[in-house]
């Protein structure tokens, strides 16, 4: 080795999050939808998302910030974090 290290890419791990969050979120919708909040619990949505529910707990700290999430994404229509006001069609009405 001449001293030289080699960069590290995060690209792939950051590509599992995102599809790992994107999963969770679905889940949580269609649980919401069929059962309800309350009757919801974290772990079922892991089960349906495919992950541990310490994974779901890492991405979003507890279930009301995973409601707001994915009542934001339903509202906004997609994942990105802009303001509902500062959209393209809000700012166009």
């Amino acid at each position: 080795m001449d001293g030289v290290k080699r960069r590290y890419d995060s690209s792939r791990r950051r590509e599992q999050a995102a599809e790992n969050q994107r999963r969770i979120v679905a889940a949580a919708q269609e649980l919401f939808t069929e059962k309800g909040y309350g009757n919801t619990t974290i772990a079922e949505i892991a089960r349906t998302a495919d992950v541990a529910a310490e994974t779901v707990y890492a991405t979003f700290r507890n279930k009301p910030t995973l409601l707001y999430r994915a009542w934001d994404i339903a509202v906004g229509g997609d994942d990105q974090d802009v303001q509902l006001l500062d959209r393209p069609e809000m700012r166009a009405l």
